[in-house]
């Protein structure tokens, strides 16, 4: 039961607390036992392990403890202990497939509080974090060598990359970012334009400076990203580019990304800067 508004306007009373206004609230909120319950619930929630083990399943549907370890960069026993205590609570559950034993989320209440919580955040971060710049243009190509195609959405995968993209499942690049201000700064080092699409990255930005040190998060639409590394200039870019192209593009040439969170990337997604991860 909700109380109007117009009950909860302020009473005409001598002590300020009108005592029929409270007696209805309390007959309203949570019961302490529940609450309780509730707040064991969240406390379980709030290990990053065990929401990055629950996330993996968001997007999987179901995976092996041996899977789960791989998507989640942990050991086999922390994931095990991990999916214990969420069985225990009944947020996930399981099937034994021979000697494999493959876990869900229990329900589709467990994917709606976890979908509204990550929602929140991420609106949270929108509101708060520091603006790199927006995406200016995507590009996946689905074999090493093929030519690029532009996109307006990409699906960003949890642990594996951009749907469609030849990096995907690539532990060390499953993203690639660039931006248009530091290919300006490699372009009057070389003497010429270098363009976007001569350089093959999946995402290039409007303007700003990317951050290198590995471990920083970025969101990037629907997406939370980790940085993994610098993006070097290869050889491929001197055939591509000219003579000059690999020295010009140093430390200049974009960053590589891994997929902590997927989600929808669109053209126009304003590019955020995170926390490091700890």
């Amino acid at each position: 039961m909700q109380v109007s508004p117009a009950t909860l306007e302020a009473p005409d009373c001598q002590d300020g607390v009108d005592h029929d206004r409270v007696a209805m609230v309390r007959s309203c909120i949570t019961p302490i036992a529940e609450a309780e319950d509730l707040g064991e619930l969240f406390r379980l929630l709030g290990d990053p392990t065990r929401l990055r083990i629950l996330s993996s399943l968001i997007e999987a549907g179901e995976l092996s403890v041996g899977a789960i370890a791989q998507v989640v960069d942990t050991n086999e026993t922390k994931v095990s202990q991990a999916l214990r205590l969420l069985r225990n609570a009944g947020v996930v559950k399981n099937r034994r497939s021979g000697r494999t034993i493959f876990y869900r989320l229990n329900d589709a209440h467990v994917r709606l509080v976890l979908g509204l919580s990550l929602e929140h955040v991420h609106r949270t971060a929108a509101e708060t974090l520091p603006r790199i710049g927006e995406a200016n243009s995507l590009s996946i190509a689905g074999k090493s060598g093929e030519r690029l195609t532009s996109v307006a959405e990409v699906e960003a995968i949890t642990g594996v990359g951009l749907a469609g993209d030849r990096h995907a499942g690539n532990a060390a690049r499953q993203v690639s970012i660039q931006s248009l201000s530091e290919l300006a700064a490699a372009s009057e080092r070389l003497g010429r334009t270098i363009s976007a699409d001569q350089t093959r990255r999946n995402i290039t930005i409007d303007a700003g400076e990317l951050p290198r040190e590995r471990g920083q998060r970025l969101f990037l639409g629907d997406a939370e990203l980790e940085v993994f590394s610098d993006a070097p200039p290869c050889e491929l870019m001197t055939e591509i580019i000219g003579k000059g192209a690999r020295r010009a593009l140093k430390k200049l040439a974009g960053i590589h990304c891994r997929v902590i969170n997927g989600g929808a990337i669109r053209v126009g997604d304003e590019l955020l800067l995170g926390r490091p991860a700890a």
